[in-house]
């Protein structure tokens, strides 16, 4: 196997919320910066203004649809990979998963979805069905797909009927 065609050195990181990376990533990526080029994706640097360790780049994105803003979003995530090659592109939040599926559209590297939550899941109808159709766009779109529970892989099998190949995989 050829060492150097498996090796990750850019690694992007994207959600649409700044927070959930303070709150739950800080700790893994500081011990990943060692290694790796971490390039931070999201809406706002603020909240890493003090000792921030990676790379910065200013993506617009909003939680609620916004076809307009979500299309901007998108041709700048576009360029971003066109310009910065990562080699994998890992998002958190339901958009930042959208935008992730649909760059594969446009390039090959390596993605990944972490599903902390489903949005549908206490909703009914045609809004249920469709944001259930989104993850399940997801979840074909991706390389891997993750999530923080076995019961939250359950759900995802049975409420998107996936095979057993398409489950999300539970860390821990």
């Amino acid at each position: 196997m050829d060492n150097k065609k498996n090796k990750i050195n850019n690694i992007f990181i994207i959600t649409n919320d700044p927070l959930f990376i303070k709150q739950h990533l800080l700790s893994i990526l500081d011990k990943l910066n060692s290694k790796y080029k971490i390039f931070i994706l999201t809406n706002n640097r603020s909240i890493f203004r003090k000792n921030i360790k990676y790379t910065y780049l200013h993506i617009p994105i909003k939680r609620k649809p916004s076809p307009i803003f979500d299309f901007i979003c998108f041709i700048k995530l576009i360029f971003l990979i066109k310009a910065k090659k990562p080699d994998i592109v890992i998002s958190f939040t339901p958009k930042a998963a959208l935008l992730n599926a649909l760059s594969s559209f446009v390039f090959t590297n390596k993605n990944l979805h972490y599903f902390t939550g489903q949005v549908w899941a206490n909703m009914n109808g045609f809004k249920k069905n469709f944001y259930k159709l989104l993850d399940l766009f997801v979840i074909k779109m991706m390389n891997k797909t993750l999530c923080d529970s076995k019961s939250q892989s359950d759900f995802l099998v049975k409420n998107l009927n996936l095979r057993e190949c398409e489950r999300p995989k539970v860390l821990l």
